[in-house]
C-alpha cells in the first residue's frame, strides 16, 4: 500500500489512508479530474446472487457492474485511467475530429 500511496502522490491531488468497515486500510485518492476513488488490497468476496432468485426480495443490489462519471477533460481522464491499467473498449469523438467526449473502459 505504501508503494501505491507514493505512486498516486506523484500523480493525484489528494492521497490519504482511511479505515473502512469490511475493507480495512483503504487508500483514498482523487484522479486528475477530481473524482474520488478508494482502493483496498483485500476484501471479503461473496457469491454472485444474480441467479439466486429466492434471495431477491424488494430492491437490492445484486452486483456492481458499471460506474459512470462526467469529466470536464475526457482525454486527461482517459490517459490517467489507462496509466493505472484500465483498457479502452469504446470511445466517441466530436464529428470529424479526434476530440474525445466519451470513453468506456474496463479493468
Amino acid at each position: 500500500m505504501k508503494r501505491a500511496r507514493d505512486w498516486f502522490s506523484s500523480r493525484s491531488g489528494y492521497v490519504d489512508f482511511v479505515d473502512r468497515p469490511f475493507q480495512g486500510q483503504t487508500l483514498k485518492v482523487s484522479d486528475n479530474v477530481g473524482v474520488p476513488i478508494e482502493i483496498c488490497p483485500t476484501m471479503e468476496h461473496s457469491s454472485n446472487r444474480m441467479r439466486c432468485f429466492r434471495a431477491h426480495q424488494g430492491g437490492k443490489l445484486a452486483f456492481l457492474d458499471h460506474v459512470q462519471f462526467a469529466a470536464h477533460d475526457v482525454q486527461a481522464a482517459y490517459e490517467w485511467y489507462s496509466e493505472i491499467g484500465f483498457r479502452l473498449t469504446e470511445y466517441t469523438a466530436a464529428e470529424g475530429t479526434d476530440e474525445l467526449w466519451g470513453v468506456w473502459l474496463k479493468r
